[in-house]
């Protein structure tokens, strides 16, 4: 139905929307802005007024005020350590104690009394003097300290209930002395630390301002200011207590009154103080609305300059519809072809595009036809190949004297794989197995030649080092990809065991005997086909009745998982063990397949659902002897 509408000049179009967009952008982002800098403002000065004060709660925690009483201690053990023991030599011990209760005078916001003890943790000196003469180790709070007469620098303990006045709550610091004679001890009332710690917090805020005129203040529980921002507060009791949090360590946002003023609140409750910042709204304000005015001239400069720029050129603004279809059609040259052209916004692209898209379709089934022609074409080269290996088990059911197994599975529909054997005389069987370098159609002809040219060449009566000779001059000749092949060839003598072969640069059988699986490893030739007038050696191994040798492709070892873990050799050789073991009294025919098939579904197991990478051959013959 839309497509018997008219369609429209691309010019027009797009000048008709563009002014409607710019309109509604310019409107919209002028709201936007507004309502996000408003919602930005306030989320900004609420958090700029909790970073202040969460700054101000470090120095309430316990330890900030435990490392000022370890200075505090450290700088009266110096000093006193320094006169303590000149002092001693000249003076009598009742002055020594009156200069220590005129040291407490003169502290007196902080220090309640000072006490001196010998290395044996005995009081020698006290501001107090019913201490002098006391015994640390008879209590049990005081014992702790003796930690000090056994190499512990500082101790400090909470407040405790004294033992000589139960009325009386002390907090007591030790720091032992550096020439090891004992150690300094500073007690602390607990109404001077509290007023310690409120002096802290209102030197704390004094200094601190949130913007230009928002304040600090910290309140105590009668919610009396005890220190603000330049004091301006001090002394002044807070009317509005909504605004306070109800529980320890809650931040509690707000916006009220103060002063006459509308400010942003946070508030939280620290060890019982109430620690507030106050940000006016009318100084935030400020920011927001130079920001909102310089953001609509920048909007409005900015519509208006790209919309007279782009009016300007609208007779030539078919740019970006013609950039999609050529993007369209780059992929499309690049191989994906389900790629699709849609530029419909005027009729002359409709129309370039519906013939670009038909063009695709086409291309799309001539290749499917042409898939399919190939996919019968391979199909029919995996007969001819599969049917040109020997698959008839078992192969000679009249020879008693070995039993006979093999299989091929090719990672493609055809393959560079191979195994063959086959009578070379009334008592001598050739077995051979081979890896071309490919895979595909050019490994599966170089495999037919190699096949045919070695059996050819074992049936004129040479010996196994000179089938692989001539052979490898033949594979030489007129190859010019490159292809070469590795292969495992062994002539048998039926009747003695003995086994004639060359191994020219393939996997390492295995040999099973007497329940034991080892590696035939013996000296490895050239690969063959690779370079003209190569010598291959003629080596022999002795089976014994009942031994069994499995021959194999490195599709075998090589298999790999999802991971890319290997099979490898030591789970083949477990493999081989195991299968050998369990089937030590399946018959000999039967027992190379089992061998056979175990190996390959054990690779299967392994590689669940990775691809196979290489094709897989299996050969296993198990030599029965010639006195059955």
């Amino acid at each position: 139905m839309n497509s018997k509408i008219p369609k429209k000049r691309i010019s027009n179009i797009i000048r008709s929307y563009l002014f409607r967009v710019f309109l509604i952008v310019l409107l919209s982002s002028s709201l936007i802005a507004v309502a996000g800098q408003l919602i930005d403002t306030r989320q900004e000065s609420m958090e700029l007024i909790e970073a202040n004060i969460k700054d101000v709660v470090k120095t309430m925690d316990e330890e900030f005020l435990k490392t000022q009483l370890k200075d505090y201690t450290a700088a009266y053990c110096k000093r006193l350590e320094n006169n303590i023991y000149t002092m001693k030599d000249i003076l009598n011990d009742d002055i020594i104690n009156l200069w220590l209760r005129d040291m407490v005078k003169l502290n007196s916001e902080i220090v309640t009394e000072i006490n001196i003890y010998d290395s044996n943790g005995i009081n020698i000196y006290s501001s107090e003097p019913e201490n002098i003469g006391y015994d640390m180790s008879l209590g049990k709070q005081s014992s702790k300290f003796l930690c000090l007469l056994k190499g512990t620098d500082y101790y400090e303990q909470d407040f405790q209930i004294t033992s000589s006045d139960r009325s009386k709550v002390m907090k007591y610091a030790g720091m032992a002395f550096a020439n090891g004679e004992g150690f300094f001890q500073l007690g602390i009332s607990e109404e001077k630390y509290k007023q310690w710690k409120e002096e802290s917090l209102a030197e704390e805020v004094r200094h601190r301002r949130i913007g230009f005129i928002g304040y600090m203040a910290v309140l105590n529980g009668d919610f009396e200011c005890i220190g603000s921002s330049e004091n301006e507060y001090n002394g002044m009791t807070l009317d509005n207590t909504d605004i306070l949090p109800e529980n320890e360590g809650e931040y509690k946002r707000s916006t009220a009154n103060m002063d006459g003023s509308t400010c942003f609140l946070v508030v939280t409750l620290k060890d019982g103080y109430y620690i507030l910042g106050s940000y006016p709204v009318k100084e935030t304000m400020k920011t927001v609305l130079r920001y909102i005015i310089i953001s609509f001239i920048i909007i409005v400069i900015l519509l208006i300059s790209t919309f007279a720029a782009l009016s300007g050129k609208l007779d030539t603004g078919i740019v970006k519809p013609i950039l999609n279809t050529n993007d369209s059609l780059a992929k499309i040259t690049e191989g994906d072809l389900t790629e699709r052209v849609t530029e419909s916004s005027s009729l002359e692209f409709e129309e370039l595009s519906t013939g670009i898209n038909r063009t695709v379709e086409r291309l799309n089934q001539m290749i499917e036809e042409a898939t399919r022609r190939i996919d019968m074409e391979l199909e029919t080269a995996r007969v001819i190949q599969s049917t040109s290996l020997p698959n008839v088990f078992p192969p000679f059911p009249n020879r008693k004297e070995i039993s006979l197994f093999a299989m091929m599975d090719t990672a493609k529909k055809v393959g560079g794989d191979f195994y063959d054997y086959y009578m070379i005389s009334e008592n001598r069987l050739a077995f051979v197995i081979a890896d071309v370098s490919d895979k595909g159609i050019p490994a599966a002809l170089f495999m037919m030649k190699a096949m045919s040219v070695i059996k050819t060449l074992a049936a004129s009566g040479l010996e196994v080092d000179k089938v692989m000779e001539r052979t490898n001059d033949e594979l030489v000749k007129n190859n010019e990809a490159g292809m070469f092949v590795t292969v495992w060839i062994g002539f048998l003598q039926l009747d003695t065991g003995m086994v004639n072969f060359v191994h020219a640069g393939h996997t390492c059988p295995y040999l099973i005997r007497n329940g034991r699986v080892s590696k035939l490893r013996k000296n490895r030739d050239l690969i063959v086909g690779s370079m003209p007038d190569v010598e291959y050696q003629n080596q022999k191994f002795q089976l014994l009745p009942n031994d069994t040798l499995f021959l194999y492709t490195d599709g075998v070892t090589e298999a790999f998982d999802i991971n890319l873990a290997i099979y490898g050799e030591e789970r083949l050789k477990k493999a081989l063990t195991q299968c050998d073991s369990e089937n030590q009294m399946t018959g000999p025919d039967e027992y190379c397949e089992k061998i056979c098939r175990f190996v390959r579904e054990d690779i299967s197991a392994f590689s669940k659902d990775a691809d196979q990478a290489d094709d897989i051959t299996l050969l296993c013959i198990k030599y029965r002897g010639n006195d059955i």
